[in-house]
C-alpha cells in the first residue's frame, strides 16, 4: 500500500494560562508539501479562530493530509491535549490522528481513530497514555518523557477522488487532574471512553469530560465478590472536586448472570467538595438516591458480582467533570 501525505506547516504560539495553554494564535503562516506528494486542490484557511482544511485524495489506497504545528517547547507530564474538531464530509474523511513529537521527530503522543469525526463539533481531550475517543498508540511512542516541540495532525481518505476536509480549533493544553494519581499507577477500571476511572489505595477517581450541550454519562464497573444483597444495605463514601458540574449519581448493582439486582439515580447534585457517606437500604430511596424498580430484575440470584456507578453532568461542552468514591461495601 502507497501511502501519500501533504505538510500544512503554520504559525503558533503558546498563551501562558493556569488552567490552559492556547496552541495557536490564529495566523498562518506557509504551506508546504513533503517531496513527491501530489494532491489535488489542497487550502488551508481561518476563519473566526477556526483553521479549515480542505484536500481531495490521489490514487486507489490511503491519502493523508498533514497539519504542522509548531509549539513552544513544553512537556505532556500533568498535562492533556484539548481541541474541538469536525468534518463537512466525515464519511470521506475517515482517518484521524494526532500526535506530539520533539524536535528531532520522535513521538511523545499518539492517538488516532478511523470513522471518529463527525458534521458537529466534538470536544477530543487527550489524556497521555489513555485511549479515549481516540486510541493510545504505545507502539507508536518512542520518546514518551520527550519534550514537545510541534504537533502534527492528520486525515485521512481510501480511494481516488474523495473529498477532506477538517475544522480545527480550541487547540490548548489543560491540567490533567489525574496525572499525579496515574503516576503512582492506579489500577484502571473498565468504563465509558470518554473518561477513566482509577483505584488506589481504596480510592477510585472517575473523571470525564463533557462532550454535548445536553447530557454526558461516564460509567465506571467495579467487580466484587459475590455477595447477597437481600435485607442487606450498600454502603460507600463519595465526593466531588467539581460539584457545580457533576449533578448526576447513578449505582446499579448485577449479579452474575447479568441481571441488574439494584439501582438508584439522582440528578440533585448530591455530591459535595466534602466526602459524604451513603447508606442505601436495598430496595427503599435513600440518602437523597431514588430507588428505580423498573430497572430492577425480578430473578432468585441476588447476590452481587458487580456493581456500576455513573455521574453525569448537563452541558458544559468540553469542560472535566469528576467523583471520588471510597468504602465501598454492603452490610447490615
Amino acid at each position: 500500500m502507497w501511502k501519500k501525505w501533504m505538510a500544512l506547516t503554520m504559525l503558533a504560539a503558546a498563551t501562558a494560562g493556569t488552567a490552559a495553554e492556547a496552541l495557536w494564535d490564529g495566523a498562518l503562516d506557509r504551506l508546504s508539501l513533503r517531496e513527491g506528494a501530489k494532491l489535488k486542490e489542497v487550502s488551508v484557511k481561518a476563519e473566526d479562530g477556526t483553521l479549515v482544511i480542505n484536500a481531495v485524495s490521489e490514487g486507489d489506497s490511503v491519502t493523508y493530509v498533514c497539519l504542522q504545528i509548531p509549539v513552544a517547547p513544553c512537556f505532556a507530564a500533568g498535562k492533556r491535549l484539548s481541541l474541538e474538531a469536525w468534518s463537512d464530509t466525515p464519511k470521506e474523511t475517515i482517518g484521524f490522528y494526532v500526535r506530539a513529537l520533539t524536535a528531532d521527530n520522535r513521538k511523545v503522543l499518539s492517538y488516532q481513530k478511523w470513522n471518529v469525526l463527525t458534521n458537529q463539533p466534538e470536544v477530543f481531550v487527550l489524556t497521555p497514555g489513555v485511549s479515549g475517543r481516540l486510541r493510545w498508540e504505545t507502539d507508536e511512542v518512542k520518546a514518551p518523557d520527550g519534550e514537545i516541540a510541534k504537533l502534527w495532525i492528520y486525515i485521512g481518505a481510501r480511494g481516488n477522488g474523495k473529498k477532506m476536509n477538517l475544522h480545527i480549533r480550541d487547540l490548548k493544553w489543560i491540567d490533567d487532574p489525574l496525572a499525579e494519581f496515574r503516576a503512582q499507577r492506579g489500577r484502571e477500571l473498565a468504563g465509558s471512553t470518554n473518561g477513566q476511572a482509577l483505584e488506589r489505595d481504596g480510592v477510585i477517581a472517575a473523571e470525564a469530560t463533557a462532550g454535548a450541550d445536553t447530557v454526558t454519562y461516564f460509567d465506571f464497573r467495579l467487580p466484587m465478590e459475590p455477595v447477597s444483597v437481600e435485607g442487606k444495605q450498600l454502603n460507600f463514601t463519595a465526593w466531588s472536586k467539581t460539584p457545580a458540574l457533576t449533578k448526576a449519581l447513578y449505582v446499579r448493582g448485577y449479579n452474575a448472570a447479568g441481571e441488574c439486582i439494584l439501582s438508584y439515580k439522582s440528578w440533585n447534585g448530591l455530591l459535595a467538595a466534602t466526602p459524604k457517606a451513603f447508606r442505601l437500604a436495598i430496595g427503599n430511596s435513600s440518602d437523597g438516591l431514588v430507588w428505580e424498580p423498573e430497572m430492577v430484575k425480578e430473578t432468585a440470584d441476588k447476590k452481587l458480582t458487580q456493581l456500576h456507578f455513573y455521574i453525569g453532568t448537563r452541558g458544559n461542552r468540553g469542560q472535566v467533570f469528576s467523583a471520588e468514591f471510597s468504602k465501598i461495601s454492603v452490610g447490615e
